[in-house]
């Protein structure tokens, strides 16, 4: 049997189906398996962190704020506690305050704190400054 994979296309599950029912299940798991393979699904979504002596691995986390999913994944700079609340450092506060005026910046500030999406830190930022600006006057 053979699938022409440059034409298959994820999406709606529907058509999965459609396509089980006209085949026998020894040849499902082969097209399976061969989806798998040319799509590289067999690999772990998880963020790592590795250390010296091993490796740590620390999921990303998926939060709903700002009306929108953020997804976080831990590190030295970024928690998130039991409330689902993001706690920055004071240096990210200062980074994301200062260092977010163009896209391309905001864009290096997801990666360095692996918050995103880009909106997320646009969020961050702008209740940053309405803080700072708070905290002044």
């Amino acid at each position: 049997m053979y699938v022409e994979l440059d034409i298959l296309q994820t999406g709606d599950q529907r058509s999965l189906e459609t396509y089980k029912a006209t085949i026998n299940n020894d040849d499902l798991n082969s097209v399976i398996k061969d989806v798998k393979d040319y799509f590289n699904l067999h690999i772990k979504r998880e963020r790592s962190i590795k250390s010296k002596q091993k490796e740590i691995e620390i999921p990303q986390q998926r939060i709903y704020k700002f009306g929108i999913n953020v997804y976080v994944t831990e590190n030295e700079h970024v928690k998130v506690n039991s409330k689902k609340q993001i706690i920055l450092t004071k240096e990210a506060k200062d980074d994301i305050i200062y260092n977010s005026q163009t896209d391309e910046q905001i864009r290096i500030l997801c990666d360095k704190y692996k918050i995103y999406p880009l909106k997320a830190i646009k969020e961050i930022r702008n209740r940053l400054i309405y803080q700072h600006k708070q905290n002044e006057g």
